[in-house]
């Protein structure tokens, strides 16, 4: 029997840093509203899952709603304007729970890039701390992600 051809990866979705206004503020602004769409994602999905998977899910949906909400104190000590664009969220229909999971550990890759070339980047003393715990963050999650895949008997 031939093998299935693999997925083709999607664009990157668009957590990165298209610096419209070539500002620090910009590029935080683009990462607060990228890990709260991770936030809903991660609700979505727990929703439709059961038991571990959905603890899981659930533990996952917190820990992107906390980066969000470290992103956010971080550009209202750059701006000292609040940040919180939950009404910006948009419901792009829930995908089945093996292909939001792909989903959510792509975002996840992407924003681990992202924080990796922002740090470089930066001067700032309250990102250079707050970018590596972004990347730690992503890493966790993308070994979460992978493990619930492997135990959903993939």
């Amino acid at each position: 029997m031939p093998r299935p051809e693999p997925l083709p990866r999607p664009e990157p979705l668009p957590l990165t840093t298209a610096r419209e206004d070539n500002s620090p503020t910009a590029a935080l602004r683009t990462q607060i509203l990228s890990a709260l769409e991770g936030w809903q994602l991660c609700r979505h999905l727990a929703r439709r899952a059961k038991g571990a998977t959905q603890r899981s899910l659930t533990h996952l949906a917190t820990a992107c709603h906390q980066d969000a909400r470290s992103l956010a104190a971080a550009y209202f000590l750059l701006t000292g304007v609040r940040y919180w664009p939950v009404d910006a969220l948009t419901s792009s229909g829930t995908p089945s729970l093996w292909s939001g999971l792909r989903r959510q550990h792509q975002r996840e890759e992407d924003g681990e890039r992202v924080y990796r070339r922002e740090l470089a980047h930066t001067q700032n003393p309250t990102l250079l701390e707050l970018y590596p715990q972004m990347i730690q963050g992503c890493q966790t999650r993308c070994r979460q992600l992978r493990i619930l895949l492997e135990h959903s008997g993939m």
